[in-house]
């Protein structure tokens, strides 16, 4: 009887699926090309469309997805047909596409530049040069595409002359800086590893036998307020990125906003708060400042940064590095984690970032794990660096392949922001644990600020 019941509601949701579409997605084409777009999430390309919202048509969903991650306004022409649970429709914009003679589409307009799209390309779907999202759904594409629904195209050699007055004064010298530091290119691709997210995943674990957990912990916690701050100050002052003006100046695109770079500022950050720990080391500001000065230039190299974003990314780090001593207080105290996280995962819907839902989930995880009663003393060193680097290994895996695993942005970033949770329990926690000198107690703040 459960068995009948069961195929029954599988039938009949079967049945609503096919007369109910979920998804819609515009499919504009100028001559063998459709317009495609890169998302921050997988890193793939993938055809303008998402979820229909409550109370609308299918048709309005699309037309709204094209606006809302390039900036183009449509018409819809007719319907092509439907894949899996999402129809699609051929549109003309009522604008022509402003690109590139390599295909680059202008996304200056676009509500969605500094969120979940990176850039936007006219490709062939029948010999497409990049990753696709949905590489069936191109294929199947390109075999329905109507005739006589070409959109217009503008083809400019850039899009600068859209930038603002600094950004336009910035890009003559900074193409002169990008090929002035080509010979630093070996250098400048390690520096670059300094805002990157993987290495701090295989760097903090280790440090923690020698920093102690009360240090590592202020540094993950100014870490983290450095994390809120950069992400707020993006989407507050809304600033493109070089390569939005001048396609040709990157070969990898990047997403979100480019003031202030979140890379320069972490690394002067991190590098000023661990070389201060090091009492062989003579003037570490300066070398934290070197480090930093030297991202800031494998960003200008890459393309993804302005002079100006470098150092706003200077200046911000330098405030922070210099409220460490007060940050490291309130990190000692677990009402000023939930705060942080709290306030990120307030702010991470009505912004839709995934950076703040990210530092929600991880501090939330810290939050938790603090909470337990548990003697945090990395003795002996080697297992406790090894069972810390295991967490930091296995979030930074889930981090890199679920994206090459999985097409739903949503499933992608749910488990991301569940590996990253799981990281923070786990560093304030389950190491310790595991730990052999792991000792239950009520006096765990007493004894570890000791």
């Amino acid at each position: 009887m459960v068995r009948i019941l069961f195929i029954m509601f599988s039938l009949l949701a079967g049945q609503a699926s096919a007369a109910a579409p979920t998804a819609a997605v515009c499919v504009v084409q100028h001559q063998d090309r459709v317009l495609m777009v890169q998302d921050s999430v997988s890193g793939r390309f993938g055809l303008t469309g998402g979820y229909i919202d409550a109370g609308e048509t299918p048709e309005q969903a699309a037309l709204r997805e094209l606006y809302e991650e390039t900036g183009l306004k449509g018409d819809i022409l007719a319907p092509i047909g439907r894949w899996q649970q999402a129809a699609l429709f051929a549109c003309r914009t009522t604008t022509p596409l402003q690109a590139t003679p390599q295909g680059r589409v202008n996304l200056l307009h676009a509500p969605n530049l500094g969120g979940e799209i990176r850039q936007a390309r006219l490709i062939n779907p029948r010999a497409p040069e990049v990753e696709l999202r949905f590489p069936e759904q191109t294929r199947w594409l390109a075999e329905q595409l109507p005739a006589n629904s070409d959109s217009p195209r503008q083809e400019l050699t850039d899009f600068s002359q859209q930038g603002n007055l600094l950004h336009r004064t910035e890009l003559p010298w900074l193409e002169r800086l990008q090929t002035g530091l080509t010979p630093l290119a070996p250098l400048l691709a390690v520096t670059n590893l300094f805002g990157e997210q993987a290495l701090y995943l295989v760097l903090l674990p280790l440090l923690l036998p020698w920093l102690g957990w009360p240090r590592l912990r202020a540094m993950l916690f100014t870490l983290g307020t450095l994390a809120f701050c950069i992400t707020l100050g993006k989407l507050a002052i809304g600033w493109p990125r070089p390569f939005h003006l001048v396609p040709q100046l990157a070969e990898q695109a990047s997403g979100g906003f480019g003031m202030p770079s979140g890379h320069t500022a972490t690394a002067l950050l991190f590098w000023g708060l661990l070389l201060r720990q090091w009492q062989g080391c003579r003037h570490p500001l300066i070398w934290a400042l070197l480090a930093a000065l030297l991202t800031g230039l494998a960003r200008i190299e890459l393309g993804v940064h302005f002079i100006s974003d470098v150092l706003g990314g200077l200046l911000l780090g330098a405030l922070l590095l210099s409220q460490s001593e007060l940050l490291a207080r309130l990190s000692a105290r677990p009402q000023a984690w939930w705060a942080l996280s709290l306030l990120a995962l307030a702010l991470a819907w009505p912004t839709q970032s995934g950076s703040l839902a990210a530092l929600a989930s991880l501090g939330a995880g810290l939050s938790l794990g603090q909470s337990l009663p548990l003697r945090r003393h990395a003795s002996p060193p080697l297992p406790t660096a090894l069972l810390a680097l295991l967490g930091g290994l296995l979030c930074g895996l889930l981090q890199w392949q679920l994206p090459h695993l999985m097409s739903s942005s949503f499933t992608i970033l749910l488990l991301q922001w569940s590996s990253l949770l799981l990281l923070g329990l786990w560093l304030s926690a389950g190491i310790w644990l595991l730990s052999p000198t792991a000792t239950p107690g009520n006096d765990t703040y007493a004894r570890e600020e000791a």
